[in-house]
């Protein structure tokens, strides 16, 4: 089994997970959707230039920093998500009424946890598999 095979299925097994999903609101074709199994080169503004992303100036390598600045790149706008730790992410967006959000991943929707005593974590779906596996990109696992 492949290591991110691996990382995604404990990912899903030990923490239950919801999704804001940004694509499905612009009504996007899935054949226009693009997924990422790169790095962002350090020239990508919607990562690197705290205009665009606001965990720029701090969080660079960061998941929430990831996740913003992939969002922003999916949807070619700044997203309303929250500037606040992963972890917070799923209730912030509920309460801005800015996402449509659910349990069911989708291909473009940020995945978020909920822990208890931590920061959380989001990631994103990039490719749901016809076996039920998912590919996600991310950075920095806690």
């Amino acid at each position: 089994m492949s290591k991110l095979k691996k990382s995604v299925s404990v990912f899903l097994a030990v923490l239950m997970c919801f999704c804001i999903m940004p694509v499905t609101d612009l009504g996007m074709e899935a054949s226009a959707y693009s997924e990422r199994t790169t790095a962002p080169s350090s020239d990508n503004a919607y990562y690197y230039n705290s205009s665009y992303n606001p965990f720029a100036s701090s969080y660079v390598g960061q998941c929430t920093w990831y996740a913003f600045g992939r969002a922003y790149e999916i949807l070619g706008y700044k997203p309303n998500l929250s500037t606040r730790n992963g972890n917070y992410w799923y209730a912030d967006n509920i309460s801005k009424g800015a996402f449509k959000y659910g349990s069911t991943p989708k291909v473009g929707s940020i995945m978020v946890t909920q822990k208890t005593s931590s920061s959380g974590h989001v990631a994103v779906v990039e490719r749901l598999n016809s076996d039920g596996t998912m590919m996600i990109s991310e950075y920095n696992w806690i």
